[in-house]
């Protein structure tokens, strides 16, 4: 039985495991039988018969363009939804990077000075800065918290140049036992903490005028407590007046008896006379002195009577009135006549 190529059809020899024709191995399952063949022959065409072509297949016209609108649209999309977003973060974030650069130098800037109270402007230029930036913007500036830092030592530079100011103010020649603005200044002192306290230079200054203050407010008070006092002996001696007035009607006796004070309303009478004259210039014997007292209108009428100084041995007579004085506090006398005999005989 011969054996035949299954895809070509050509006769194979029984050794042949390729067909020499196509080249198609031929084990067992590619081999034909002569029917097979055979009716592959048929199927096969003639040498010099024409082989009937079929005709291509083309695609259609619309397809091309379609194509390349899909391809373009899908390019469109990728680069919309993924290039597009990542090219403009990357400008965003740069944008942002340099916005943040340009604060984090500004405040480099101000933060590496000396602090004093002129760096006010400038620091507070630099929050303007810090603060007109995003959020997210922010975020970039890594030196911030110097600039904090920077803002609360100048706040506390302030409050210790405030407490300066303050002592330097006061006049310490015109301090009175009222004032107050030493006490201000030192609670403002106070309230700054120990660090801030070292930095007030002239607080020596303020302990001096605190002892002025103290000083006249002590005395004050003395002056005041005197003053009461005063007020209250003078009310006394109100009172003793108005009672004097009132209980000591007259008195008739020797002048050493009135001075024995036989009530306490005599004394102040005896006194006012003692301060104005002195009863032995006008008679020999002064506690031997004859007197007569008598109230009279507002005050009292005295009278003295006895023998003249010098041994003259000659009878003399005084008279005079002990008046209260302008804020009814005691007594004083008024000097009348002094003469010869009775002062009834005078006129």
């Amino acid at each position: 039985m011969s054996k035949f190529c299954k895809k070509c059809g050509r006769e194979l020899s029984d050794e042949a495991k390729f067909c020499t024709h196509c080249g198609q191995p031929c084990f067992g399952e590619n081999e034909k039988s002569a029917e097979e063949v055979e009716e592959s022959a048929k199927e096969q065409p003639q040498i010099g018969e024409k082989q009937e072509q079929k005709p291509e297949k083309k695609s259609p016209k619309w397809k091309v363009p379609v194509i390349i609108a899909v391809c373009i649209l899908c390019a469109a999309c990728v680069g919309y939804f993924v290039i597009y977003p990542q090219v403009t973060a990357h400008i965003e974030q740069q944008k942002n990077e340099e916005a943040a650069e340009r604060v984090e130098n500004l405040i480099k800037s101000v933060t590496g000075k000396e602090l004093t109270l002129d760096s006010e402007k400038e620091l507070e230029d630099a929050q303007k800065e810090y603060d007109s930036l995003t959020e997210e913007q922010k975020n970039y500036v890594s030196n911030y918290k110097k600039l904090e830092e920077m803002r609360v030592k100048l706040d506390s530079l302030k409050k210790v140049q405030k407490v300066i100011d303050q002592i330097n103010a006061i006049n310490g020649n015109k301090l009175t036992a009222e004032d107050k603005s030493v006490q201000t200044v030192r609670n403002a002192y106070n309230q700054l903490s120990e660090e801030e306290k070292k930095q007030v230079t002239n607080e020596k200054n303020l302990s001096k005028y605190e002892k002025i203050v103290k000083k006249k407010l002590k005395a004050k008070k003395e002056a005041e407590a005197r003053a009461r006092a005063k007020a209250r002996e003078k009310a006394e001696k109100q009172k003793l007046v108005a009672a004097t007035l009132s209980n000591l009607q007259e008195f008739e006796g020797w002048w050493g008896e009135f001075g024995a004070h036989v009530n306490k309303y005599q004394g102040m009478i005896e006194a006012a006379v003692k301060a104005k004259i002195k009863v032995g210039d006008y008679f020999d014997d002064a506690n031997g002195t004859y007197m007569e007292l008598s109230r009279q209108d507002d005050g009292y009428y005295l009278m003295l009577q006895g023998v003249a100084p010098g041994g003259v041995g000659m009878y003399r007579s005084l008279e005079g009135f002990v008046m209260p004085n302008s804020d009814k506090t005691g007594f004083y006398y008024v000097e009348g006549h002094y003469g010869q005999g009775d002062p009834s005989d005078w006129n």
